[in-house]
């Protein structure tokens, strides 16, 4: 594309060389910068572009936009200026050098505290099983609809994002999926997105770090729906409270998700004043599967899902709504979910064989919010035979008000619970643990301990534990590192257990 043809009318100026030169991709991450491309000096939160133009430039970038040229600003190079070189623009010049995928895609935006991952991985198995090629960013993979592969952010950067959707387009997929994260929307990394539906799946207490405040946080969350037209969808929590303010300023049409213990009684009409409501009733619950009718725009259905705990009915109702929009899913929606396998280290049960029936049940899961845990632990405890064993921490550089609440609830639902390290990062993991520890109710009758090593909380967690037992390891799930000071470390709380599991010990001792 012609940089005149990629700044035409946007707010860019071009201040030295050739406007008429082709670029042959955009970047702004220097380390990626490829010969003929168009380097972003975008101020970041933490770095800023216009320090690493000479490394682009030397990597064979022969365009550079940026705020204001540098000194000995090289003769053989395109320079374009801006007023703000920020997230919004360098998403404008992405979606315009990829041809606008996100408007050539059925895309579906997820965004909340706790659900996205497991509302995205249901809602691409319903699509794909109705015949509609979809593709998926989020926390755990990308799927371009060919390959897929680890992700490193819930939600890339602007550029990223659109030479993603674009491998996407040409991979034959007409819709995508894609977790969107709060701090994704405040940075405005999807602004350029054109997004068909955005689902909310709920919004408590987390990333207050960053984000100061709930009000912030929601804020950030409702970015996303601000974006939609009247011929898009909002599909919405019912009993999120701040479902309301995510919709405050949509245009969008909506479907309000439900769970309820008793089918509801509905008006015999929907009219435009009454909002379309889509409902997932509890019939009956196991230790590994729900059984539940799904109710809404496509009719009712019974449903026998492999899913556990009233917060994944949530995600399914959610699912099933969100991929109603793009196409009916209803001849595919009992097989498709009744076969669905589970999320990768959202209740994932450790296994070392089939016959399983001498060791404790060990779950881990990616609960790391205060929320996120009562979640899993309430839908975990009344199917425990035996005593409920929780395993958790704390990240470190996050958000410390969550610290010492993640250790009450988890008293007020376990017999044991394990306090350990959860990714320190920068931070002392022995000062995270005390803030933890001084949750801990006066009269709780939960057996607390504190062992630092993660690995050894987990041997120690499965060593106590009997066969009737369960165990939850909760925090990083599908993670297989952990972070301690900046360095990445091999850990994987799968891998650990089942080392030990291996070793024949557990409930023998």
């Amino acid at each position: 594309m012609l940089i005149s043809q990629l700044i035409s009318e946007l707010p860019i100026q071009i201040i030295r060389g050739d406007a008429t030169i082709a670029i042959t991709d955009v970047y702004e991450d220097s380390r990626h910068v490829s010969p003929g491309s168009l380097f972003i000096a975008r101020s970041g939160t933490a770095t800023d572009g216009s320090s690493f133009i000479t490394d682009a430039i030397a990597s064979g970038a022969t365009a550079v936009l940026c705020t204001k040229i540098p000194e000995n600003a090289s003769e053989q190079v395109t320079w374009l200026t801006s007023e703000t070189v920020d997230t919004q623009l360098t998403g404008q010049l992405a979606e315009r050098y990829f041809d606008h995928p996100s408007q050539k895609l059925k895309l579906i935006g997820i965004t909340g505290t706790n659900g996205k991952t497991t509302t995205a991985y249901l809602t691409r198995r319903l699509l794909r099983q109705s015949g509609v090629m979809c593709g998926m960013i989020g926390t755990i993979e990308i799927d371009d609809g060919i390959n897929r592969n680890t992700a490193q952010l819930t939600t890339p950067g602007s550029v990223e994002l659109s030479r993603l959707l674009a491998k996407m387009v040409a991979n034959g997929c007409t819709a995508a999926v894609m977790e969107v994260s709060s701090h994704a929307l405040d940075q405005g990394r999807a602004s350029a997105m054109t997004f068909h539906a955005a689902v909310f799946t709920n919004l408590t207490g987390d990333h207050l770090d960053y984000h100061g405040s709930m009000a912030n946080y929601a804020t950030a969350k409702a970015k996303l729906f601000e974006g939609l037209g009247p011929d898009n969808w909002a599909i919405l929590n019912t009993d999120d409270p701040y479902s309301q303010e995510m919709i405050a300023n949509s245009k969008a049409r909506q479907l309000w998700c439900r769970v309820c213990d008793v089918a509801p009684v509905e008006s015999p009409q929907e009219t435009e004043e009454q909002p379309t409501f889509c409902t997932a009733t509890i019939l009956k619950m196991s230790s590994s599967r729900s059984y539940t009718r799904m109710a809404g725009p496509w009719g009712s259905y019974e449903l026998d899902i492999p899913l556990i705990g009233k917060h994944n009915l949530y995600n399914t109702i959610q699912a099933i709504a969100a991929a109603n929009t793009v196409t009916s899913v209803a001849r595919k929606l009992r097989p498709t979910l009744e076969q669905a396998k589970g999320v990768p280290g959202r209740l994932e049960l450790v296994r070392v064989d089939e016959d399983a029936s001498e060791f404790p049940a060990i779950l881990v899961d990616y609960a790391h919010t205060h929320d996120a845990l009562e979640n899993v632990l309430s839908a975990i405890k009344p199917l425990c035979e035996g005593r409920l064993i929780t395993v958790f921490g704390c990240g470190g550089d996050r958000d410390e008000s969550k610290r010492p609440k993640m250790a009450k609830i988890a008293c007020d639902f376990s017999d044991i619970a394990i306090i350990t390290s959860d990714n320190p990062r920068t931070e002392n993991p022995f000062k995270i643990i005390e803030q933890i520890q001084a949750g801990v109710p006066k009269d709780t009758v939960c057996d607390v301990r504190v062992i630092d090593d993660r690995r050894h909380a987990i041997e120690q967690a499965i060593a106590l534990a009997g066969e009737k037992d369960t165990i939850l390891i909760a925090g990083k799930g599908h993670e297989d590192y952990q972070i301690v000071g900046t360095e990445k470390i091999h850990f994987d709380d799968r891998q650990v257990a089942r080392e030990y599991l291996y070793k024949g010990v557990g409930t023998r001792q």
